[in-house]
């Protein structure tokens, strides 16, 4: 499985530097996609984890699914670096609803092949 879960890494902020109040403390999850660490919320690691575990039963009967997976796995792990940016340094449930939309759904591919 893509996701190597290296445990809850505590209860951290999850706001830029700025004047704002703190948002709620949440609890974040180190996880590693394409061999790069992320700090994810703990929610979100939760979607992602059902996500990628749909994506990997439905590609688990292709031939080439050796080369499809590590992918959209690299694919991911670019989407999230690009959120982690100007001191961002965690993923939000947000971030992995909008990476959900973005890469689609598994309804999705199977249109797809369908149109081919």
């Amino acid at each position: 499985m893509i996701l190597n879960l290296l445990g809850i890494v505590g209860r951290t902020l999850n706001t830029k530097m700025s004047n704002q109040k703190p948002k709620e403390m949440k609890n974040n999850i180190s996880i590693i996609i394409s061999s790069i660490i992320f700090h994810i919320e703990e929610s979100g690691y939760d979607k992602l984890k059902e996500y990628l575990e749909t994506i990997h039963k439905y590609f688990s009967y292709y031939e080439d699914k050796s080369e499809i997976i590590p992918d959209i796995e690299n694919r991911i792990a670019e989407i999230f670096l690009n959120k982690l940016k100007n001191g961002v340094q965690v993923v939000t449930t947000q971030d992995v609803e909008a990476l959900m939309a973005t890469m689609g759904s598994i309804k999705d591919f199977k249109e797809v092949e369908l149109d081919l």
